[in-house]
């Protein structure tokens, strides 16, 4: 994805959601500790991916698929 392209808010969702799912059923499992700080910092790169993404769709900024 370049600079200036964005994924859509949806598929950016659609994302998150799905890590978060991981993350909340790694926690029930004790998973090992570094993977659950991997699962962390994908929200946190996906969080600000969806923030990107609601602003370019209100400025209307060209968009691709993730």
């Amino acid at each position: 994805m370049s600079a200036n392209r964005v994924a859509p808010a949806d598929q950016t969702r659609a994302i998150l959601n799905d890590l978060v799912r991981q993350r909340r059923l790694m926690q029930r499992e004790a998973a090992d500790a570094g993977l659950l700080e991997a699962t962390r910092l994908a929200i946190v790169y996906w969080q600000r991916q969806l923030s990107r993404s609601r602003a370019a769709e209100q400025q209307g900024a060209p968009q691709t698929a993730a």
